[in-house]
Formats: C-alpha cells, structure tokens, sequence
C-alpha cells in the first residue's frame, strides 16, 4: 500500500492541483457567492486544457518536466494582475504595454526552461512531482479549513443592524429625496491644489441656494466601501473584502428605514442597492461567483477591457442622465428616494469640456499632464449636465436635493495629503433648517442621520 502510494504521488499531479488550489484560494475569499455548476464547469474545462498543454510539453520539451512548463502558463495567466501590482501597477492603470512585455518575458522563460530542463536528468523529476504534490495538498487543505472557518464565524456574525440615527418623528410633508452622486469628484479645494482649477460650480450651486460642505470627507477612498458606510449608516467597520462589500450593499439599512417611513427607492446606479436592481452592470465589481473566480486573471482584464470602453461608459452616463430628468418630471403618489450615480469625472473620460467625445492616448496612474487635461475637462462636462438640469428642470426645487462624490481623486502623481478621502459635497433643502450643523458634518455617511434629526427623512 505504501509503495502504491508513493508511486501516485510521484506522478504529475501538481498542474491539476495547482487549478484546484487556485479555485479554493478565490472561493474562500467570499464563500456566500459560492455556485457548484460554476465550479465543476470551470474545473473541468482547467483539466481538459491543462491535459493538453502536458500533452503538447511532453512533444515540444520534455516528458518528465512537461509540469513546469504547464505551471508557468497557468500562472502568467491567472496572476498576470498581481504580477503588475508587485511591480508598481495600480490595479486600474495597467497598460497594455506592460501585457506585452509580460508575455514576451514569460516566452521567454519558457524557451529558458526548455533548454535547461533538457539537461536534467529525468530520475529527478518523481521526485520533484511527489515535492510538488504534497506541497500543493497542504495548501489546498489550508484554504478548505480557512473556508469552513470563514463560513462558520460568518454565521455567528450575523446582527441584526440597527439605524445610528436619532428616532425624531419625520415632517408631516415627506418630500423627495434626489442624490447625485459624481464619482470621483474631489472637493474644490483639492481640485485647486492637485489640478490648479478653479471650480465654478461653486457659485452655481450657491446661486441656486445650495450649502456647500467643503470640509466633509470620507473614511473610504474606494467607491464601494464608501458606498457601504453611506447606505448602511455606518463607517466605523468596512467589509472584509469587495464581495462582502456587494452583498453589504444589497441590504442597505437606511433603504429599509425609509421605506418603512414611507419612501419608494429609485436605483439609478450601477450597483445593486436596498434590494433595487441596478440600473446597467458598469461597477466593475465582481457580483457574481464567476466575475469573484476570474477577477484578477488575464481572462477578466479582457473582459474589463472591453466592457469599459469610453463609448460605454458614455453610453450608461446618457442613458442615466435621460432617465433621471424623465424621474423627476413623474408625478409620485409616494415619496422617493432617487439616487443617480454618474461615473464622471470617473476614468474612462469619455468627453471634453464642451462634450465632444475624446480620443485617449496611452498613459497610467503617474502620467500627470494627459489626466489633469482629461480630468478637468470630463468634470466640467459633468458640471455643464447639472447645470444644464437645475436650470430647466424645475422639480427639484420642492425636493432635498444632494450632489456629492464618492471620493476624491485617487492617481499616483497625487502627492496632496487625503485629497481621495476628500470629495466633493453640497445639500439643498428648501425649508429651514440648521446650516451650521449640516456644514460641521465630518463624514458624508453622516448625512442620513442630519435628515432623520432634523425631521425629515
């Protein structure tokens, strides 16, 4: 028995394990999401190209090795993001030039590889294979019990969440609730310093008697985690990992407390909110189990690739824009709750100051003149459309209206202190009410619980 043992592990496993491993590893990190089909199908599909890639080694290199060769393929392919983190890239900025170089040096190894793999001697390789084996069990079997684990403490986890607001009785007349949400969109005061512009919608705003807050912040620096502070009341706890984050997202607390008030919510987003659709699937976020799996991976770059071009991204922001004059203008019976995120000034920048779409040149996250340029000129488009929506649709004026960034802008150039967890903010409301207060806010999630105490919503 033994000796048969030793005899399997002293096989080419490891490529076949090194699949299984990976799968685990993206698995464990967000175990809800999990999908047997999606699993099976993918793992079967790994072993059916990982067969022919040892097939095609063992003809083109070497028989005993042809495993090595394997692994290197998976890993150029599966990795390719992390490889360009530990590099210096930022996950949002790789440029294309960095893939080609990449594979042109991972060819390169693999002709590096064959030739000095060809002068082992083949008596080596069962032991290398039984090395490799044991070593990809363990760790496969690490990322099954850190999973068991994970989904046992998310069980006992689990509370009841409750509202950080004071319970103050809400005004008789409910009104409407209108949040714009422009993401990345950086205070004025970071705006001048980072980018020598001077924001003009200052003015605008306070011409239409809007409080502008320029001092507010966020704790998160990221969309979807300052989104979760915002939707769930509470910015003192982040999710432990994007997927957590998504799911977070989806049961929104302060969506719960104003429907219970009253409130219909319109999701005018790229994200799935309170238990609303989304209004087109632009986040970039991994929402489900196959998007969580290959997320990272060559094969979902790709994907990002093409699904975030500018005409697409232009085409969602168009299409956002329209639907929200067209929700204003609905007679309700109900109060809502409208929330509309546009992503401008947000990359890919789509237009120009005076909207004409724009051809982008090749540049990352520390190319500071071609981005200041686009930067500037998207957000004055972004400034021109709501400018353009205060003016002529005069609805909103009986409605608190908020327009807001989610963060501040975030490229590597940026050497200014906290200017991503500064964006920018202003609150319309058109009764009375404390102006001083609003403007001591600290934190943009702290805006529920200003309207739930000063009797509204």
């Amino acid at each position: 028995m033994d000796q048969k043992i030793e005899n399997f592990f002293r096989r080419q496993w490891y490529p076949y394990l090194y699949g299984l491993a990976f799968l685990l590893f993206k698995t464990v990190r967000y175990t809800p999401s999990f999908s047997w089909p999606v699993a099976i199908n993918l793992y079967v599909l790994y072993i059916a190209i990982t067969w022919l890639l040892l097939e095609t080694f063992k003809k083109a290199a070497t028989v005993a090795y042809a495993g090595i060769f394997v692994i290197i393929c998976w890993a150029s392919l599966l990795h390719v993001v992390g490889i360009a983190q530990l590099l210096g890239f930022e996950y949002a900025y790789i440029p294309a030039n960095f893939y080609y170089a990449f594979y042109v040096f991972v060819l390169c190894c693999l002709i590096a590889a064959r030739y000095l793999l060809r002068k082992c001697k083949k008596d080596y390789a069962p032991y290398l294979n039984s090395l490799l084996n044991t070593f990809l069990l363990i760790i496969c079997l690490v990322f099954a019990v850190n999973g068991s684990v994970t989904v046992e403490q998310g069980k006992k986890d689990i509370v009841k969440t409750e509202s950080a607001a004071i319970d103050i009785p809400a005004s008789e007349t409910k009104r409407d609730i209108v949040w714009i949400l422009m993401d990345e969109y950086g205070s004025s005061e970071v705006l001048q310093k980072v980018f020598a512009f001077r924001n003009p919608f200052d003015t605008i705003l306070q011409q239409h008697d809007f409080c502008l807050l320029p001092s507010i912040q966020t704790r998160f620096p990221n969309t979807l985690l300052s989104l979760n502070a915002l939707f769930n009341e509470d910015d003192s706890i982040r999710p432990t990992n994007f997927y957590a984050g998504i799911d977070a997202l989806k049961k929104a607390s302060w969506i719960q407390r104003i429907e219970r008030d009253g409130y219909r919510f319109v999701n005018l987003s790229s994200f799935d909110i309170g238990g609303e659709n989304k209004l087109e699937d632009r986040s970039g976020y991994p929402g489900t189990y196959l998007d969580q799996l290959i997320s990272g991976t060559l094969f979902g770059m790709m994907i990002e690739k093409a699904k975030f071009t500018a005409a697409k991204c232009d085409a969602y922001n168009h299409r956002l824009y329209e639907k929200l004059k067209a929700t204003l203008l609905e007679q309700s019976p109900y109060p809502r709750f409208i929330w509309a995120h546009l992503a401008i000034p947000h990359e890919p920048f789509s237009r120009d100051r005076a909207g004409s779409l724009v051809s982008l040149s090749t540049y990352t996250g520390r190319d500071s003149v071609p981005i200041k340029k686009y930067y500037t000129g998207y957000l004055e488009y972004g400034n021109h459309l709501l400018q353009q929506l205060l003016d002529t649709q005069q609805t909103w004026k009986d409605k608190i209206v908020i327009i807001t960034g989610d963060h501040g802008p975030r490229y590597s150039f940026i050497k200014e202190p906290g200017a991503s967890s500064h964006p920018y903010a202003a609150v319309y409301i058109p009764e009375k009410y404390d102006t001083a207060a609003l403007q001591q806010l600290r934190y943009i999630s702290n805006l529920p619980s200003f309207l739930q105490q000063h009797g509204l919503p």
